[in-house]
């Protein structure tokens, strides 16, 4: 175990769960990939998702997300410290803590750090912080809600409008991951697959309104990577960029031959890797600058 444990919070987009991070078929496992390289993978089911609390969705909004999942990593932290975790895991104090949220979860981890400072260092992958926009085949205009519409009617008018194969997946993709992803429905789920949600928080709501998390990503003041696939649901690099003008580290990094659900992806090794380059460097800055974890629950 490294001198300072790297410690990756992962939470997943809407219409999916935890095991986003863990798909079951060979070499489509984020997790085991960080693993691999030394680090401590925890992913987790946002409020109202998955296998998490299903709360009525005016009690999933964005400061509830955001509040629970920073006491569910104060608990995650603290298990880790006393060696409570599970049977012989060792006792880990004091990680370096990355907080990685893709797609509706870019939403959710950017309103935690900016409203309760969880994380040392975070990563956005896929999420608009400007505003959503929905890509579309060659030839046509990208999908993007006229102005002047709520929240929830901004969500139905891309729900209406996009090609959710074409955002979602990239044509390399192995078709019966796509088969089955697509099967119950996009985004909003009939069925699911294992690594598939029906359920989501209120904070859908506002996802596809522009600037939801503006307020919030600009007290980020922790590293911050901002990840995308070459066809994603983002603005550009520098317009995205721009949403995190405290914090003290900003990266982007657009990979090609990729869509929005990135795991699926023939090149999410290149992700994955960016991710841990940007984990060892969070570590790095903080071993140089002598810096604990500051955290706030305000």
């Amino acid at each position: 175990m490294p001198e300072r444990p790297i410690l990756l919070i992962c939470l997943p987009g809407s219409g999916y769960n935890r095991h986003y991070y863990d798909l079951r078929e060979p070499g489509y496992s984020e997790a085991e990939q960080h693993v691999a390289a030394g680090m401590i993978v925890a992913a987790i089911d946002p409020l109202g998702v998955g296998e998490s609390s299903l709360p009525p969705l005016d009690e999933s909004d964005k400061a509830a997300v955001a509040r629970t999942t920073a006491e569910a990593v104060g608990l995650l932290l603290e298990a880790l410290s006393n060696g409570s975790l599970c049977q012989d895991f060792p006792v880990i104090e004091q990680p370096v803590t990355i907080g990685i949220g893709q797609s509706m979860s870019g939403f959710i981890i950017a309103a935690t750090q900016g409203l309760h400072r969880t994380f040392d260092g975070i990563a956005i992958l896929g999420a608009s912080m400007i505003e959503t926009t929905m890509p579309a085949p060659k030839g046509q205009p990208p999908v993007i809600a006229p102005e002047g519409l709520s929240g929830h009617d901004a969500g139905l008018y891309l729900l209406e409008h996009t090609d959710w194969k074409f955002v979602f997946h990239w044509e390399d993709v192995p078709q019966h991951f796509i088969d089955a992803d697509m099967e119950g429905g996009l985004p909003l789920r009939s069925t699911a697959p294992y690594w598939g949600s029906m359920t989501g928080p209120g904070i859908l709501k506002i996802t596809s309104s522009a600037n939801a998390v503006t307020d919030e990503a600009a007290r980020v003041d922790v590293p911050v990577l901002v990840a995308m696939g070459e066809r994603d649901v983002t603005k550009t690099p520098l317009e995205e960029l721009a949403a995190f003008p405290l914090a003290k580290d900003l990266a982007s990094f657009v990979v090609q031959r990729m869509a929005h659900m990135h795991n699926f992806a023939g090149t999410r090794r290149l992700l994955w890797s960016r991710i841990e380059s940007f984990a060892r460097q969070v570590a790095d800055l903080k071993s140089i600058n002598g810096e604990e974890p500051v955290r706030s629950d305000g």
